[in-house]
């Protein structure tokens, strides 16, 4: 329809009237037009528009032929945008990190255990306590895998889980930063100081303000 209006729009200009009877004459063409009947469907199009000049009659033409590329008196039209194709899974393995004392640190879902395990030694915090690594199920799709690390995640209450953990999970890993004398990776939300501020955070662990507590550099990591 594009082309259908650009043709309509061309010069001259043409009244209303003549853009419209244009379009309407270009709209119900067919793609399927059997190459005896094409020729003569589209001179009797053209000579049934309204007076064009030579550019636009074979324009026109152009625009009628299916199988046929631009005209050569029309300008270079754009190559179409093709998305690139969503990355494919063809299996995902869950896998879980402990600590020394065999406390389950993280649970999380890769195709790729090189790049991920790269990617929590540079990033994640918690990566300093973890000692043992092991792999677990191995699922055809990616959406398996995804809920079979959600349900491992609200079943075995990993520490340094963000997502499916809910508020539980924050006190989990608070705690264990705490019990581990890792003070600097705690500080008061809102305030980012950390002079001073152990008494204040000692003191809204004592009443139960967890929430109040921000844990620098954890995040929601996603799964790879």
């Amino acid at each position: 329809m594009d082309e259908i209006r650009a043709a309509a729009d061309a010069d001259p200009p043409l009244t209303t009237e003549q853009r419209s009877r244009l379009a309407g004459l270009l709209a119900p063409v067919a793609v399927h037009v059997s190459d005896a009947r094409l020729a003569a469907y589209i001179a009797r199009v053209v000579d049934a528009a309204p007076p064009l000049t030579p550019e636009q009659r074979d324009r026109l033409a152009g625009l009628l032929r299916p199988t046929a590329g631009p005209p050569a008196t029309d300008s270079p039209m754009r190559p179409p945008v093709v998305a690139p194709p969503m990355p494919t899974y063809d299996v995902a393995a869950l896998y879980r990190y402990y600590d020394a004392k065999g406390a389950l640190l993280y649970i999380g879902i890769t195709n790729c255990d090189d790049n991920r395990d790269r990617g929590h030694r540079r990033d994640a915090i918690w990566y300093q306590f973890v000692v043992r690594r092991e792999d677990g199920d191995a699922f055809t799709t990616r959406h398996a895998a995804l809920d079979a690390e959600r349900e491992a995640i609200r079943s075995e209450n990993p520490i340094f889980n963000r997502q499916h953990a809910g508020p539980e999970g924050h006190r989990r890993a608070v705690t264990y930063l705490v019990e581990h004398n890792e003070w600097d990776c705690l500080i008061i939300k809102g305030l980012n100081i950390r002079r001073n501020s152990r008494s204040v955070i000692e003191e809204l662990i004592s009443v139960g303000q967890f929430d109040a507590i921000e844990i620098v550099g954890l995040r929601a990591e996603g799964t790879a």
